[in-house]
This record gives C-alpha cells, structure tokens and sequence, in this order.
C-alpha cells in the first residue's frame, strides 16, 4: 500500500530522465551500488537496501515531498492514471517471477499461503525439482510500466480497498493483517 507515483518538482542539475512536472512511477527500492550484491546485478537484494515507508530508512509516499534519486523515477504516458503506476511495483516483483522462470520447464508461480511448506528432498532430488524465490524486482519497473501503458494487463483488479486520507491507520492495519481479502489498499489524498 503505497502512493508511488507523483507530479515531479524539483530536479537536480544532473538529472535528464524526469523534469518538473513530469507524472512519474517511483521505484521504492533504493541500492547503494557498492555493495557484493549491487556489484553482481542484484541491486534488488542490497546489503544496504532502503526502502520507502520503511521506519529508519526512508520517508514513505504519504510525505508532502520525498526526495528520490534519478534512478527511481520513471515517466509515465498521459493514458496512464497515478494509481496504475502505482501498481507497476507489485506487477514488476511478478514479471520478475516471470522472467526467473522461462529457464524452467512446467514452472508454476505464485505466492504459498502458508509460511511453511515441507518437501521431500529425495523426491526433490530425483525429479530434479528446483525452488526459486524471488525478492522484490531486478530492473523490471519499465517492463511494467510498457505492460500497463499498452493494455497488455489490467493491474486495476490488484485495488480491493481504498481510504480516505484521514482513514490511513485502518488502512494500514487491514493490510497488515491481511483482513477481508486484500490485496492492494490506496488511500487517496
């Protein structure tokens, strides 16, 4: 539950992607490209990872301004709404998924509804069945984005709930507990 998309601003002297004005999707994700796992083309996993929203590392969405490197920011068309782009971050963790998987003949994806799931190594092992996990995005935030601005998915089916501003701590809660069915909730402001 996140507002990850803005009007731009301000710009920095260096930055060229985005100017003020322009309607832009946030990356929430933030690497600091010097770490082991940056330096491998795994920005996603960062040792130093900071994410927006998350106490101690970064102001959420719900701030009047955020402050986000150039690297986050990603234009979006005029047929594009703010709350789609939005959505291209979750839709992004799923192409991914996607993308993780080609490799794999019969790949089945999808998130377990259980914490736990116990497998017989043996069995694993003469039908060589392999797990993959995957953690948050690895450049996949533009695929998303040219996914939603040509129809080619309808991420709005993700929105089960939506709060007014002054509703945000219900909001929260609901989607802290997985209550009633969510799966995405936006609070408009």
């Amino acid at each position: 539950m996140r507002r990850d998309c803005r009007k731009g601003r301000r710009r920095g002297d260096t930055v060229t992607r985005v100017k003020p004005g322009d309607r832009i999707a946030v990356e929430p994700a933030t690497a600091c490209h010097q770490c082991d796992q940056c330096l491998a083309g795994r920005p996603h996993t960062c040792r130093k990872l900071t994410f927006l929203g998350y106490p101690g590392q970064a102001e959420g969405c719900l701030a009047d301004y955020i402050l986000m490197k150039e690297e986050s920011c990603y234009p979006i068309p005029e047929q594009m709404t703010l709350e789609e782009a939005a959505l291209s971050e979750p839709l992004s963790i799923g192409l991914y998924a996607v993308k993780l998987s080609i490799p794999m003949r019969h790949a089945r994806i999808g998130i377990p509804e259980v914490d736990r799931i116990a497998f017989s190594m043996d069995n694993m092992r003469r039908k060589e069945i392999c797990i993959q996990n995957v953690r948050r995005r690895n450049h996949c935030v533009q695929a998303a984005l040219n996914m939603i601005a040509g129809k080619l998915c309808d991420v709005n089916i993700m929105t089960t709930h939506r709060f007014p501003l002054e509703r945000t701590h219900e909001a929260f809660d609901l989607v802290e507990s997985y209550q009633d069915g969510v799966v995405k909730a936006m609070i408009e402001i």
